[in-house]
C-alpha cells in the first residue's frame, strides 16, 4: 500500500491540521539543515594554537632578519618594546603596554592607506626550543573604519646567521569596513598580508636603528627588510619592506 504524501494528508485533515503539519515539517528541515552543516563544515575549520579558527580569521607567519645581534635585539624588546613597534611614544604607554600607532600600507602608483591602530604587548619570555625570545602583541584599529586587520600572536627575535631572525606568528582577522566588502575576495586578503608584511619590515627598521643609537655605532643602512610570508601554511610569498 502506497503511503500518503503531504499533500493528501493536507486535503484530508482541512486548513487548520495543514498549517501545524506545514510548521513542523519546516522545522525539521531546519534542525536536519543546521545539523549537516555542523557535520560536514568542522572538519574543515583551521585550528591554530589549540583553537578552531572562524569566519575571516586566517593564521599568518611572517619573517625578516635584522643586523642586530640576538642579545641586543632581546634587551631592546624587554626593555623598551614601544621603540620598534611605534615611531613615538609616551612614558604611560611604555609602563602601561599599550601604544597609540598608525599603520601605512603602501598600494603603488604613490598611493598608501593609513590606519590609526592601539598595539598592546605583554611580557616577554625565552622559547626553549628556538633559544629565541618571544613578545606577545596584538592589535586593533581605533578610526572608524577600519581598513587593516586585527591581530593576535606573537613577534619572536631568534639568532641567525646574519644577525638577527623575526617572526612574526598569530592570527589576523580581516576588517569589515571599507576593505571588508572585498575581503572575501583576493583583493581584501592582499591588502590585509601586505599591512602585516609592511609592519614587519617596519619593526625590523626600528630595531636596528635603535640598537645602533644604543651601541652609539656607526650606522647600518639596510636598503630594505624582505619578509618571506605565509597565510595558512601555504606557500609563502615575498615583500620588499
Amino acid at each position: 500500500m502506497q503511503r500518503p504524501s503531504l499533500l493528501d494528508l493536507s486535503v484530508a485533515m482541512g486548513p487548520a491540521a495543514t498549517m501545524g503539519i506545514h510548521v513542523s515539517a519546516r522545522r525539521l528541515l531546519e534542525r536536519v539543515s543546521t545539523s549537516h552543516r555542523v557535520v560536514t563544515k568542522a572538519p574543515t575549520e583551521p585550528v591554530f594554537a589549540g583553537r578552531t579558527l572562524r569566519g575571516m580569521e586566517r593564521t599568518i607567519d611572517a619573517t625578516t632578519t635584522v643586523h642586530a645581534a640576538p642579545g641586543r635585539t632581546r634587551d631592546v624588546l624587554i626593555e623598551d618594546p614601544g621603540t620598534v613597534l611605534t615611531d613615538s611614544h609616551t612614558t604611560e604607554q611604555r609602563r602601561s603596554g599599550r601604544f597609540q600607532s598608525v599603520l601605512t600600507v603602501d598600494i603603488g602608483a604613490g598611493a598608501s592607506l593609513q590606519q590609526e591602530v592601539q598595539i598592546e604587548v605583554d611580557s616577554g619570555h625565552t622559547d626553549d626550543d628556538t633559544s629565541g625570545f618571544v613578545l606577545p602583541v596584538r592589535w586593533q584599529a581605533t578610526g572608524h573604519e577600519r581598513l587593516f586587520p586585527t591581530f593576535a600572536g606573537q613577534l619572536e627575535a631568534s639568532p641567525d646567521r646574519e644577525g638577527t631572525r623575526l617572526e612574526l606568528r598569530g592570527i589576523y582577522t580581516v576588517p569589515l569596513g571599507m576593505a571588508g566588502r572585498f575581503g572575501d575576495g583576493v583583493a581584501g586578503q592582499r591588502l590585509a598580508r601586505k599591512s602585516l608584511a609592511d609592519f614587519l619590515a617596519h619593526v625590523a627598521k626600528r630595531l636596528d636603528t635603535e640598537v645602533v643609537r644604543r651601541i652609539n655605532a656607526p650606522a647600518y643602512h639596510a636598503v630594505n627588510y624582505p619578509v618571506s610570508l605565509s597565510e595558512d601554511g601555504s606557500s609563502p610569498e615575498n615583500y620588499v619592506g
